[in-house]
């Protein structure tokens, strides 16, 4: 074979080899690891999720996975996991994942999410989820289970928001972030924000204007532990009257 040709054909082989390797590399990662929100069964059930959470009825799903790139700027790309509990359940939940206990307040739903993310130039700042103001709910709190703690979060009347500054970069996962509230959830939307850079995610869980109604039995148990507090507080008094 002629050199000159020989070597035509090895350098269009180089070029080629070159040409997909950098094509490869400016494809953004969308593979995420995941975590346990999403699949739990121990997620509130009572049927109305949204069919696009793919389970049958339960509030549990992930929106993902997203990517955003910001003109070169910032990039945002992951996956977005949430699940709704009563606080039974959330404390259940959070003893089979060998996580920390929460006190979450009682007889109300619990409101959990958690962020992986795959790619970010500068770093998450902000996740916030949608929530109709005036509904009654707790602070914004989260349970360490990931990489990364917000250090700043805030209810903003018609959102809750958790503040990353910058904090959780690629590859990692936020810990779980949650509020709680009586009334029950309705599908909203969130938002992750990497400097410039934003996603909007929908639909994700938030209490909606539906006051839920706990099941007899959690009722019951309730006004159990009322009355407890209720005769303790009681008898204290008593035993102060009669001592003075």
């Amino acid at each position: 074979m002629d050199l000159n040709k020989k070597g035509s054909i090895m350098m269009a082989r180089y070029q080629f080899v070159v040409l997909l390797v950098v094509l490869v590399l400016a494809v953004p990662c969308t593979a995420w690891a995941s975590g346990p929100l999403a699949t739990t069964p121990y997620a509130f059930d009572d049927g109305n999720a949204p069919l696009e959470y793919g389970s049958g009825g339960a509030w549990r799903g992930s929106s993902g996975p997203f990517y955003f790139d910001m003109m070169g700027f910032d990039t945002v790309g992951g996956s977005l996991e949430f699940a709704v509990f009563t606080t039974d359940d959330f404390n259940a939940f959070l003893v089979d994942e060998l996580l920390p206990a929460a006190d979450p307040a009682v007889g109300g739903l619990v409101y959990a999410y958690q962020l992986f993310i795959t790619d970010t130039l500068n770093g998450i700042d902000l996740f916030t989820t949608g929530i109709d103001p005036g509904v009654p709910r707790t602070f914004p709190d989260y349970i360490v289970a990931g990489d990364e703690s917000p250090i700043v979060m805030d209810d903003q009347n018609s959102s809750m928001l958790w503040n990353f500054v910058g904090n959780l970069q690629a590859g990692e996962s936020s810990d779980i972030l949650y509020y709680t509230s009586p009334n029950l959830p309705k599908p909203d939307n969130a938002t992750v924000n990497s400097g410039i850079a934003s996603v909007n995610l929908s639909p994700t869980p938030s209490p909606g204007r539906i006051l839920w109604v706990p099941e007899p039995s959690t009722l019951v148990l309730t006004l159990i532990g009322i009355s407890l507090i209720l005769a303790v507080a009681s008898r204290r008094r008593h035993a102060s009257r009669a001592s003075e």
